[in-house]
C-alpha cells in the first residue's frame, strides 16, 4: 500500500424487504433454515466486515445502502443465488428448495416491492468516491459481457440442476481454467432443455442473442431460452485465507493451556464452579 493510503472493504449485509410478513419469511429463511448451510467465514459478511483483524487504523465512514425495485421473480431470482440456498437444495432435493418462493409470493404478491441491502463499509474515508468507482465498475462490465460470445468455459464435470417451481430453471455448478480454485454456479431465468443430462464435461456457455444461449459439451450442444443469467463465484474461502490472521501473545496461550488443564480435572472444576456461584 502507498503511503498515506486507504484499505477499503466494503460488503452488502443481509436482504430486507419493506412487506412485514415477507421480512419475517426472509429472516427465517437466512437465519435458521440456512444457517447450517452458510460458509464459516459468512460471520464477517453479517458483521460487516468489523470482526476482521486488520492491522489499520480505523476511520469510520458514512452509511450509505443500495436500495431496487424488484419484483417477486427477482426477488426470489436472487434468493436463490445464494451458495447457501444451492447447497440446501442440493440436500433436500429442488422441491425444498423451492420452500421460500410460494409463502414470498403470498406475501409479496406478483406487484413487487422495494428491496433494500444496507452496506457496511470499514476503514475507508473516501466511501462515497468508492461507491462511484464500483456503480463505474460494474456498469462497464456488463457493457463489456454484451460484446462477449463465450460466457462462461466450465473445465472438467459440471453438475447441472433443474428447478421447476422457481424463477431460475437450471443452475450449472463446476470449476473455470481461469479461477481452478473457485467453485462457480451459473444460472439460467429459463426452463432447462428436456435432455439435458445431469452432468457434462468441460460445458462452455454462448451468448447468441439477448435472451437465447447454447450449451456446448463435446459433440453435443442445447439451446436455452432465458430472460437473464446470473453468474455466482464462491470467493470467500479464498478471500479469507489472504487476510493474516491476529497474533496471540505467548502469556495468552501459557494462561489459556493452564486454564484448560485445570478444567479437565475435578479440582479445576471444583473452582471454577466455586468461583461462578459467588
Amino acid at each position: 500500500m502507498r503511503a498515506r493510503g486507504v484499505l477499503a472493504a466494503w460488503t452488502y449485509g443481509v436482504l430486507h424487504v419493506t412487506d412485514e410478513r415477507s421480512e419475517r419469511l426472509l429472516q427465517d429463511f437466512y437465519w435458521h433454515t440456512l444457517k447450517s448451510y452458510w460458509p464459516e467465514e459468512r460471520r464477517f459478511v453479517e458483521t460487516g466486515y468489523r470482526s476482521l483483524p486488520f492491522a489499520f487504523a480505523e476511520v469510520a465512514p458514512p452509511s450509505f445502502a443500495m436500495r431496487e425495485e424488484w419484483s417477486l421473480a427477482q426477488l426470489i431470482g436472487y434468493v436463490r443465488s445464494w451458495s447457501a440456498t444451492s447447497r440446501y437444495a442440493e440436500r433436500h432435493g429442488g422441491g425444498s428448495g423451492c420452500r421460500p418462493g410460494g409463502e414470498l409470493e403470498a406475501g409479496v404478491g406478483r406487484s413487487g416491492g422495494v428491496a433494500a441491502r444496507e452496506l457496511a463499509a470499514q476503514h475507508a474515508d473516501r466511501c462515497k468516491a468508492v461507491a462511484r468507482w464500483f456503480r463505474s465498475s460494474r456498469s462497464t462490465a456488463i457493457l463489456r459481457a454484451v460484446n462477449v460470445e463465450t460466457v462462461i468455459q466450465f473445465r472438467g464435470q459440471v453438475e447441472c440442476r433443474r428447478d421447476a417451481c422457481g424463477p431460475l430453471g437450471l443452475v450449472m455448478s463446476g470449476h473455470t481454467a481461469q479461477r481452478p480454485q473457485e467453485r462457480v454456479h451459473f444460472s439460467f431465468a429459463g426452463a432447462a432443455p428436456a435432455d439435458l443430462p445431469e452432468t457434462l464435461d468441460d460445458a462452455s456457455v454462448t451468448r447468441l442473442s439477448p435472451e437465447s444461449y447454447r450449451i456446448s459439451s463435446g459433440a453435443r450442444a442445447w439451446t436455452v431460452s432465458a430472460r437473464a443469467v446470473h453468474l455466482h463465484r464462491e470467493v470467500a474461502r479464498e478471500f479469507y485465507q489472504a487476510v493474516p490472521s491476529r497474533p496471540v501473545r505467548w502469556t495468552q496461550r501459557v494462561f489459556w493451556r493452564i486454564v484448560l488443564a485445570l478444567a479437565a480435572t475435578p479440582a479445576g472444576r471444583w473452582v471454577f464452579g466455586a468461583r461462578s456461584r459467588r
